[in-house]
């Protein structure tokens, strides 16, 4: 759930309904219902950290350190168990179950998002004073994605919100 200062404040003053509100459903019901899935999101997510968590913690406490005198480096010896239990929870195989659903389900939302902030970025393809014929607004739609998308990508890498 994302929402604006100014979001809020049309909800709060009756001013503006949001859009995925149910017929009959209060405002403050709304809400709960909101807040309860990004609880439950939360949960998921801290539950598949505290698997990785304990499994890194376990490999990092029970694993065996060797020094190689001719090349120079050191080695880490880690206990077939552990690497076996990792490996069911980070297979990424097709065929295996996902072991992370809710992670998955919260960085598609996040490139969904991002996609959502793109498409409100772009705007019009015609530039002041151009033609606004169908084949000079397709070049120029896609001149302008191209340069808009790297420059959005960025600002995301930055943690910039792309506006």
């Amino acid at each position: 759930m994302k929402i604006t200062e100014t979001e809020m404040r049309g909800l709060i003053t009756g001013k503006a309904m949001p859009a995925d509100i149910f017929v009959g459903e209060s405002l403050a019901a709304y809400l709960i219902r909101k807040f309860t899935n990004l609880h439950t999101e939360r949960d998921a997510l801290a539950a598949e950290n505290a698997v990785m968590l304990r499994l890194l913690t376990d490999i990092s406490e029970n694993h065996v350190e060797y020094f190689s005198e001719g090349e120079g480096y050191t080695f880490a010896g880690v206990p077939l168990d552990y690497v076996s239990e990792i490996n069911t929870y980070v297979s990424r195989d097709v065929n295996a179950e996902n072991p992370f659903p809710a992670t998955d389900a919260y960085l598609n939302s996040v490139r969904a998002e991002g996609v959502e902030m793109f498409s409100k970025e772009l705007g019009s393809p015609y530039g002041d004073g151009e033609g606004r014929d169908y084949e000079t607004g397709f070049n120029r739609a896609i001149e302008v994605s191209k340069s808009k998308a790297v420059k959005f990508v960025s600002q995301l890498r930055a943690g910039k919100d792309g506006e």
